[in-house]
Order: structure tokens, then C-alpha cells, then sequence
């Protein structure tokens, strides 16, 4: 039986072919840092130039690719694909690292990443024995979290204006707190939801800064104490060096760019002060 063809594509070419073109367009889209046209396309892929532009059209039209005046860049649909692959290989190379920390520590063990604006758990380890300790949210923002503060701290963002539902410092108050915890390495939290309840958080670092926070979680009663903050530092370090050598910095996640890179700007900063900048 003769190959299904389209009378719209070029003759001898099969929807197999132009979905491998189409999945190569869209890897090299993911690994541009400016925006790319059709003829860029064509010479970096052998693929002719009037079918790298219907490809690039049609991934546009389905989220894949988006078109700015000076070419075409990964699209949001194909972004969050690649941030969810890349939780689920950070998330199970970290694993046995929360069941560690959980083990020496005793304390409710989480792990979350940074999703835009918003932290968002992705594993978490606690026991019968955590009956008094309410569920950890699934997404929270960023800024009401010791690991989406933590996190935020090594990116750039730009200046805030305006109010939202929160106060908005501006841009020297914002790094000033910012610069804090970078130097202390740690951020604790006392979050919204569970009152009496404190969260302590430490980065775990990929190739380009933190990608990601291990949580403890515990009764605001039971301060953290230095051991159990060695020990978590300790692991935190262990988690880092499996990360780098688990994904080789071929996930978006872990090939966050450095400081001094420009993120998205949003309209409601979710801003709100606790002491760790002091």
C-alpha cells in the first residue's frame, strides 16, 4: 500500500516526514535564544525554506512556535510541555533524597520548582505521624512560599509598578531581599494556610542556579535547629550533584539561563515582607 499523501505538500512527502520535520523545528525553536525565520530555518536544517515556513505557520496556529516581527520562538504550549517533562526527571532524581531527609529529620519532606509566578509541589514525603500538619498546597505563589521566595531570589525580574493584591516594593527593596536570601542560602516561611506551621527551604542547584527547593515542614513550636539544618544543607548538596549528572542540562528546567537574562513582566506582583531580608 502507497504512503497517505497531501496534495498541499510536496510531492513524495508523507505526514511521517513533515511530523519529523515538524518535531525538529520545534527543538530547534527550544534551543534559540533570539528569534529565527524560515531562511535561518532552511539553512540550519536542510529543510526547504517554503516548507520550513507552512511548518512554522501551522506550529504557530497550534501553540507550538510563536511569531514576533523578527522571526518565530518556542511557542507557550511546547514551553509547558517541556517544563512538565523536566519536573518529572527532577522529581524522580530527587526522590530518595527527600525519603533521606525525611528519614534523619522526622519533618513533612517536600519538593517544588518555580512555574512561572507560582512554586508547585512535585513530591512530597510525611507519615500518619504528620496527622497536626496541614496538606501542602499544590501551587501557591511564589512569593507566599519559602521555596518560590528562595527560588525568585536567583532570578532576574524586572521593575514593578502599579498595585496589586499585594503591596509592590520597588526594584531596590525587591533585590535588596532578594540579595538576602541569596547570601543566607535558606528561606522559611510561615505560609497562609496552616497556621503555627513553619516552612525551611534550600536550594537545589543545576548547572545554571537553583531548579529547584527542598522543604521541611514543621509546628512553628519546634524551631529548626542547627543539626537538622546541617543535615538538610548536607542532602540539599547530595541532591544537586545527582541533578547535574541525572539530566546533563538537556532539560529546559535544568538549563535555566543565568542572572542577568529578562523574564516576563506581570501586573500583580505577589509581594509580601517577613524578616528574612533583615
Amino acid at each position: 500500500m502507497q504512503p497517505v499523501t497531501d496534495s498541499s505538500q510536496p510531492a513524495g512527502t508523507t505526514h511521517e516526514d513533515m511530523l519529523g520535520k515538524a518535531i525538529r523545528l520545534v527543538e530547534l525553536l527550544s534551543h534559540m535564544d533570539i528569534p529565527i525565520g524560515p531562511s535561518a530555518v532552511s539553512r540550519l536544517t536542510g529543510i526547504p525554506k517554503s516548507t520550513a515556513f507552512r511548518l512554522l505557520r501551522t506550529l504557530a496556529d497550534h501553540g507550538m512556535a510563536s511569531y514576533l516581527p523578527d522571526g518565530y520562538i518556542v511557542g507557550p504550549r511546547a514551553r509547558r510541555l517541556g517544563h512538565h517533562a523536566a519536573m518529572a526527571v527532577v522529581g524522580n532524581a530527587l526522590t530518595p533524597f527527600l525519603v533521606d531527609l525525611y528519614d534523619r529529620t522526622g519533618d513533612v519532606v517536600y519538593l517544588a520548582v518555580l512555574d512561572g509566578y507560582d512554586a508547585v509541589t512535585i513530591r512530597i514525603v510525611r507519615s500518619s505521624a504528620h496527622w497536626d500538619i496541614p496538606p501542602v498546597p499544590d501551587r501557591v505563589a511564589a512569593m507566599r512560599s519559602a521555596a518560590g521566595r528562595l527560588l525568585c531570589a536567583h532570578r532576574d525580574f524586572p521593575t514593578f509598578t502599579g498595585k496589586g493584591p499585594w503591596p509592590i516594593p520597588d526594584s531596590r527593596q525587591l533585590e535588596a531581599s532578594f540579595a538576602a536570601l541569596r547570601r543566607r542560602g535558606a528561606a522559611s516561611w510561615v505560609p497562609d494556610h496552616a497556621k503555627g506551621v513553619i516552612d525551611f527551604a534550600v536550594p537545589v542547584h543545576g548547572i545554571y542556579g537553583p531548579v529547584a527547593a527542598v522543604v521541611r515542614v514543621r509546628r512553628g513550636n519546634m524551631p529548626f535547629d542547627k543539626v537538622s539544618e546541617r543535615i538538610h544543607r548536607e542532602i540539599a548538596r547530595a541532591a544537586s550533584a545527582a541533578v547535574r549528572r541525572r539530566t546533563g542540562g538537556n532539560t529546559e528546567l535544568i538549563r535555566r539561563r543565568p542572572r542577568g537574562t529578562t523574564v516576563a513582566s506581570h501586573e500583580s506582583w505577589p509581594w509580601h515582607s517577613t524578616g528574612d531580608e533583615a
